[in-house]
């Protein structure tokens, strides 16, 4: 979507998220670069502007911009009705990484220099444009432009304007909602045939946002409040779409399901979890594969660091 007319270079946004990682980190009392709660925090991506960074991106040194920062609060934000101002949809947990439904690219242009004297030779300056996600754009290209539309425009040189997400954000639910939504919070029918349901969600997910993941839970036992006795939710910090991050992966949860189905008895209120995917050393993200263990907590409960070695899992509770 064509947001503040400005498309950041993907070093400029890295630079700002980690920039709120980096602020919110030891809230939990434990630098790690995974923060548990980042509503808890008060980081304001403003004070970066005019900070200096290396872009590999450019290929210079570049200053963060005011646009780039309006940029990443409207991604953190979510997407908002240009008629009456209402979210539409829920924004990106500050931890997740801008390279999923916000990524942009950057392609060798002629310097203002060379443009200037009729030159032919790229220069090193760089021009950057949206890539959109693909299933993204192939559901609004195929599924909801009008007419010519779907055929002929190209949404990576041409991109949407925030009105006309509006408009297909309205004709996209009008339209298929019914058929094809996923938010029914109504699971009367899953639970008079015996269902069980485990979910997990990383809390840097790049794609899906956590906090529509939460609300679906909360519209469900609002419905029904025991439907914690067949339906669980666990908060994975520092996971990315479903695999990829520095934190915390619960690869086990099928056997627990199992377990769970097979053999009877209460819900899980924890799940393991360990940084299975972890590629980072142990002070920026948490060490070698499988070094780190915690178990994650059923929501609503969080996570609650109480001393010792940060790395086992006896060292956190859940409150």
């Amino acid at each position: 979507m064509r947001l503040p007319g400005y498309f950041p270079p993907p070093c400029e946004l890295a630079a700002i998220r980690s920039a709120a990682i980096e602020a919110c980190d030891r809230l939990d009392g434990v630098r790690d670069g995974i923060v548990l709660d980042f509503a808890a925090c008060t980081f304001d991506p403003a004070s970066l502007v005019g900070v200096q960074i290396d872009c590999q991106d450019t290929q210079s040194t570049m200053l963060i911009t005011e646009k780039a920062v309006d940029f990443a609060k409207a991604m953190w934000e979510g997407p908002r009705s240009t008629h009456d101002g209402r979210p539409l949809w829920y924004g990106l947990d500050q931890g997740a990484a801008f390279t999923g439904i916000a990524k942009t690219t950057c392609n060798l242009a002629l310097s203002p220099f060379d443009a200037h004297k009729g030159g032919s030779i790229p220069g090193t300056m760089k021009v950057c444009s949206p890539a959109p996600f693909f299933l993204a754009k192939d559901w609004m290209q195929i599924f909801l432009l009008p007419g010519a539309e779907k055929t002929h425009r190209d949404l990576t040189t041409d991109p949407i304007t925030s009105d006309e997400f509006s408009q297909l954000f309205r004709h996209s639910a009008d339209q298929y909602a019914s058929a094809i939504g996923t938010a029914d919070p109504d699971l009367t029918e899953f639970k008079r045939a015996g269902g069980k349901m485990l979910t997990w969600h990383g809390t840097y997910d790049e794609l899906m946002p956590l906090a529509g993941t939460r609300a679906y839970y909360d519209a469900v036992l609002a419905r029904d409040r025991q439907a914690g006795e067949y339906y669980r939710l666990f908060e994975a910090p520092g996971m990315g779409h479903c695999y990829a991050g520095e934190g915390y992966f619960p690869g086990d949860i099928i056997d627990v399901m199992i377990e769970w189905v097979e053999q009877g008895g209460s819900p899980p209120d924890r799940l393991y979890a360990e940084n299975r995917y972890a590629v980072g050393s142990s002070g920026s993200g948490g060490g070698e594969p499988g070094s780190r263990a915690i178990e994650l907590c059923a929501y609503p409960t969080k996570l609650k660091y109480v001393g010792g070695e940060p790395e086992k899992k006896e060292s956190w509770t859940c409150e």
